[in-house]
């Protein structure tokens, strides 16, 4: 995900100076023509297109971290329900453990586990049933980046007794715009908050991932999958199961017409050298066939 801000890149492809005047100027310009900023493979390499072609094919023009406005939800209210997979991608993209060198987005402060469990709340149902402890438990299972970074002991100022373990990590910034009502009528407090545009993005990221298949499919294109398993101490009929599930996956994920699969190779085995001897689980997942079908169906 690119950590560039929206209102930089704007700068950046009109050669201006980075600043606020800048920033809103060059987006008046852009709404008037109905102008996205966008890049297609490096951020650093913004480029401007019709807002309808992102919306035609979100998988080649990506967007760029903005600050999104969003009305006041109420007390248990979340932004947007993201499950387990993607609350890792969203704290792996929050909490960092480097200097990313990207004060826009970034800032160094000290975090304990209880400030991150509660980001995790605002945004996922799958870990409202955890207490803290449990979450601590959860991180540490699902290896998140921030882990890299050891703890120090902080001493409670108040009772001088009370020790929190805390860490030194880059944050992405959660701004707010104030909290003055007369700026903004009925929708006081209104949220400027990059933390709630990454996660609309992975929330949304599986949708316009799909939507950008479907059009392939309009288009004529025929989806091709192929999996494969490594060599193994498990049983035939775990592996047959682990197949079956990356076959799954990829058919109700990335809509997938045409499954090839290897039972058993080595990721380093050359394609042509792979299944020449048939697996006898070929036949029971599902599949059209072996890597050597799959070479002979180009």
């Amino acid at each position: 995900m690119s950590t560039i801000t929206r209102e930089r890149a704007l700068c950046m492809f009109f050669y201006k100076p980075y600043n606020e005047e800048n920033v809103i100027s060059l987006a008046k310009i852009l709404e008037k023509e109905n102008l996205e900023i966008c890049y297609t493979d490096e951020p650093n390499e913004p480029v401007l297109v019709h807002s309808l072609s992102i919306i035609h094919n979100p998988f080649r023009y990506r967007t760029y971290i903005c600050k999104r406005t969003l009305e006041p939800t109420t007390a248990n209210e979340k932004t947007c329900a993201l499950n387990s997979a993607q609350i890792v991608l969203l704290l792996n993209t929050v909490y960092l453990p480097y200097d990313p060198e990207n004060s826009d987005l970034y800032e160094n402060k000290i975090v304990t586990m209880k400030q991150i469990y509660c980001t995790v709340l605002n945004y996922s149902d799958d870990l409202d049933t955890k207490n803290l402890n449990s979450f601590i438990k959860w991180c540490s299972y699902k290896k998140l980046d921030f882990l890299q970074v050891g703890t120090k002991r902080k001493i409670d100022k108040v009772d001088n007794k009370t020790t929190t373990r805390t860490r030194s990590l880059y944050v992405l910034k959660d701004d707010y715009l104030g909290k003055d009502p007369s700026k903004y009528l009925n929708k006081w407090p209104l949220r400027y908050s990059f933390v709630d545009d990454v996660a609309y993005k992975i929330n949304n990221y599986l949708r316009s991932y799909q939507n950008y298949i479907k059009k392939l499919k309009e288009e004529g294109h025929t989806i091709i999958g192929y999996i494969r398993k490594s060599p193994g101490k498990e049983p035939d009929d775990r592996r047959h199961q682990l197949l079956e599930a990356m076959s799954l996956n990829l058919k109700e994920r990335s809509l997938v017409d045409v499954v090839f699969a290897s039972p058993c190779s080595q990721a380093s085995d050359p394609m042509e050298s792979r299944d020449k001897k048939q697996h006898a689980l070929l036949d029971q997942i599902g599949v059209a066939g072996s890597t050597l079908s799959y070479l002979d169906y180009f």
